[in-house]
């Protein structure tokens, strides 16, 4: 006969302690609390009133960012159904997003020649930043629709393509209680080293304070996806 082995009280504790204990979860991600991030378009600011500096002489101070990408969209969803818009996204070093919309003009509407104007005035404020002129033979002066105007203009901006890594001062007030470009220009200009920022806030016409709830119907605030580069490395001043 073998013989028994005996085992010992110590044994005996061990072997307890091993069916009793749990072995610590994986950490799956699972959870979402006040810290999980909600989305990707965070609010970039308005101006800041500060001391007036070498780089803000004006005591105003505006947000630097960059334009990560220009889309002409064909088929946009509003409320109204389907429309063409053309979209400016601008993002600073925080994240922060700005995504200023131009749309379709109805040429029904009475006023539809003073809105054609303000939004090639807009865009050629835009470009004219960029590129320091606009070209002898314009840009989608022969457009046969909205998208096509729109998609010109996208074109026209990515001719260059570092055109992303250039930062700009932006000027955005408030229109019922959401941030965007004032109606006409001057809302952006070149961060150039040393070189002061002109830009200006009047108060009689610029609201830089919030005072009603965000809207999403205002014309110019527009959701969408971001693209471009999001390698983005400068410093976002406020002084």
């Amino acid at each position: 006969m073998s013989e028994e082995k005996t085992t010992t009280e110590e044994e005996v504790q061990e072997k307890v302690q091993k069916t009793t204990q749990k072995e610590a979860p994986m950490n799956m991600g699972f959870g979402i609390d006040k810290d999980t991030k909600a989305g990707n378009n965070i609010k970039m600011l308005p101006p800041l009133k500060k001391e007036p500096t070498k780089r803000f002489p004006s005591g105003w101070s505006f947000p630097i960012a960059k334009l990560v990408n220009v889309i002409a969209k064909d088929k946009f969803e509003t409320k109204n159904g389907e429309t063409q818009v053309l979209q400016f996204i601008f993002r600073d070093a925080e994240g922060r997003q700005h995504i200023r919309t131009e749309w379709a003009q109805d040429p029904e509407e009475e006023k539809y020649m003073r809105n054609m104007n303000a939004l090639n005035e807009r865009v050629n404020h835009i470009y004219i930043n960029y590129y320091g002129a606009t070209p002898e033979g314009g840009i989608g002066k022969d457009a046969n629709g909205f998208f096509e105007y729109f998609t010109a203009l996208e074109n026209a901006f990515k001719v260059n393509k570092d055109l992303h890594k250039i930062p700009v001062y932006l000027k955005l007030v408030y229109f019922n209680g959401n941030l965007d470009f004032p109606y006409a220009p001057n809302f952006i200009e070149t961060v150039v080293k040393d070189k002061p920022c002109n830009l200006e806030v009047n108060l009689k016409y610029d609201k830089v304070v919030q005072t009603a709830p965000a809207s999403i119907s205002i014309p110019g605030i527009g959701a969408g996806q971001a693209g471009g580069d999001d390698d983005i490395n400068f410093d976002n001043e406020y002084s």
